[in-house]
């Protein structure tokens, strides 16, 4: 099956994103950005769509999908890399709070109030991403035995669950609602599972050339409705999730010139180091703050390479244990 590499320039941009939300806050040239490129939380909800996109995209249609080796693949892929930035951090801070961890070793940082933005903050996602993962088999068999009313499901659960944030708005500010709303992991259900929905409904469509105007129309739309979010309705939760479903629907069926444009070697590499970059922002700041208290503009650039290469290091290695453990498992 063709790889959907018109998506890694953006995992890319959202890890970056993420990276700044979370450390150029304080910098001068933060404020001058435009919002879609200040708002971190924005591309989380848009990795969960597309996390549940892309793997309905390359297991729906395998015969011979292996639960057991999917467990195993994605634990290889991720948790090494997790591991090596919790262990970063308690170097860092002197291992403070160590007696603490074995929460977040075993990625139940989600489920336990309020522990999720504990040690290394961006790190929840993962929690929840975890469970989601342990969830996916048991979610593809019901599509594949009621593929419309999983479809229904989805959209009843993505409204819903925008109700419900709405409603508990005001009590948002405390720190055992605010984990609930947007950390805890059965939040996250319903960007999911609409991302697997969007690819059942996607894969049904005709592939055009003229997606490729439509997907950066729909850019340039994005980038001013986030600059310009109408009055009344909070864009947070799964009100994001929606707003990201036409960009996934466009770049997914595209033939054009975009595409193409998109599916270069570069844009694939640095989306192949997004995840690196997603897990290892905090803890290179941790180290990076030892030296330069304050992250200010003149400093964030040499910050911001330094997460690449750490990145770029991690990464590869991480390929090797893999290759490594796939070996072993062909034996």
């Amino acid at each position: 099956m063709k790889r959907l590499n018109q998506f890694e320039i953006f995992r890319f941009i959202g890890a970056v994103v993420v990276l700044m939300f979370h450390t150029a806050r304080e910098t001068t040239f933060f404020g001058r950005l435009p919002i879609i490129l200040q708002n971190g939380p924005a591309w989380v909800y848009f990795y969960l769509l597309l996390s549940g996109f892309i793997l309905t995209y390359s297991f729906y249609n395998n015969e011979k999908f292996n639960i057991k080796k999917f467990y195993t693949s994605r634990l290889v892929k991720l948790y090494p890399l997790y591991f090596i930035s919790l262990l970063m951090i308690c170097i860092f801070t002197g291992f403070k709070g160590k007696e603490k961890m074995i929460i977040h070793l075993f990625l139940l940082q989600d489920w336990i109030f309020p522990k999720a933005l504990d040690y290394n903050a961006a790190a929840w996602y993962l929690s929840a991403l975890t469970f989601l993962y342990l969830l996916f088999p048991i979610l593809l068999k019901l599509y594949k035995k009621s593929e419309k009313t999983m479809i229904i499901f989805s959209i009843i659960i993505l409204i819903y669950g925008y109700y419900i944030h709405i409603l508990f708005l005001p009590l948002i500010n405390n720190g055992i609602m605010h984990q609930l709303f947007n950390y805890f992991p059965l939040v996250h259900l319903g960007s999911f599972m609409t991302g697997m929905s969007l690819c059942r409904i996607s894969m049904k469509l005709k592939k055009r050339k003229v997606y490729s105007y439509l997907a950066i129309i729909y850019i340039i739309f994005l980038t001013y409705f986030m600059n310009n979010i109408p009055a009344g309705l909070p864009y947070i939760g799964n009100y994001i999730t929606a707003t990201f479903i036409p960009l996934i629907i466009f770049l997914s069926n595209d033939t054009g010139f975009f595409s193409k444009v998109l599916d270069n070697k570069l844009f694939i590499f640095l989306g192949s180091i997004s995840y690196s970059i997603y897990i290892f922002h905090i803890p290179v700041q941790n180290g990076f703050s030892k030296f330069f208290p304050k992250l200010d503009s003149g400093y964030f650039i040499f910050y911001l390479i330094l997460v690449i290469i750490w990145s770029i290091i991690m990464t590869f290695s991480n390929k090797k244990i893999s290759l490594i453990f796939k070996g072993k498992q062909t034996i």
